[in-house]
């Protein structure tokens, strides 16, 4: 393990987070990928290239970058490109094979990120280990990391991101995929989708409860109130946590799309999606806690 050196020891987190990431933190984000897989990060470099050339229709280089190695194409375009791209171009090595469950180059980008106050953090690599009949040993990649953006760096620890973690778990893919789309929603500033999208990761979570507990369920109609009556009934959670849990619910249909109670629809601003999403979050792990799926 690598020690931090003495400028960064003790150093407190800064207190207000930035969505740009400099050319400093994409040198060091480079060096840190270089290290973490023993020079293999430059064999993912044409496939990652081939993939931005897809998705934008070509390459950002400066204009007075010379001709090179392709390569050295798409690291210029790291070098160069906007910070959302710049996000991009990490999934993408974290899609790549030199990548394929590297958790360790995951957690050293996100440090870097929270060191200098960068408001995004990758998700974990989601895994399934499963021992066969025979006694071997099957091991499947369900989820490559993606960039959530960090709103309010104590909210996030004490709640996304414990949420985020149990919800890797392969028996919850459902509610995290759900929950991930709200957070790219978010993110992509649609924040009504983002609303809705964590109220039914918020469903399927009880679902998955009510399933592993055998407890009654009709997964195509129960909605969170019946779900959220069913594990008060099976003594889950008190009487009054049912009020407080339906919160979530009262958010998305009120001002989440596809909302469904009868007062007038309200358009949703980032600050709700925010709190929704926070909200459905802690709703998420205490639930889980609960049922033992921690």
């Amino acid at each position: 393990m690598v020690r931090k050196p003495f400028s960064k020891r003790d150093k407190p987190q800064p207190h207000k987070l930035t969505e740009e990431i400099s050319e400093i933190v994409r040198l060091r984000v480079f060096r840190t990928l270089e290290a973490q897989t023993g020079g293999a990060f430059r064999f993912a470099l044409p496939m990652v290239g081939q993939r931005c050339e897809t998705e934008y229709g070509h390459l950002q280089r400066s204009t007075d970058y010379p001709p090179g190695t392709v390569e050295d194409r798409v690291l210029e375009h790291f070098r160069v490109c906007d910070s959302d791209q710049a996000l991009d171009f990490l999934e993408f090595l974290f899609q790549s094979q030199p990548f394929f469950g590297n958790q360790q180059a995951v957690d050293a980008i996100n440090e870097i990120f929270r060191e200098v106050g960068i408001g995004y953090e990758f998700t974990r690599f989601a895994i399934s280990d499963t021992t066969m009949p025979n006694g071997g040993r099957r091991v499947e990649l369900l989820q490559t990391p993606q960039a959530i953006r960090i709103s309010n760096t104590l909210v996030h620890q004490t709640t996304t991101a414990p949420a985020l973690q149990l919800l890797a778990n392969p028996l919850c893919k459902r509610a995290n995929d759900e929950m991930l789309q709200a957070h790219q929603l978010f993110r992509d500033g649609y924040f009504d989708k983002a609303i809705a999208s964590a109220g039914q990761a918020l469903e399927s979570v009880l679902k998955i409860i009510c399933e592993q507990k055998r407890w009654p369920l009709r997964p195509t109609q129960d909605t969170l109130g019946n779900l959220l009556a069913t594990v008060k009934d099976q003594g889950l959670i008190l009487d009054f946590y049912k009020d407080v849990l339906s919160g979530s619910g009262k958010v998305r249909n009120n001002i989440g799309a596809h909302g469904t109670a009868t007062t007038p629809y309200l358009p949703a601003t980032e600050a709700q999606a925010e709190h929704m999403i926070g909200m459905t979050a802690a709703h998420i792990v205490f639930l889980a806690r609960l049922a033992a799926l921690a």
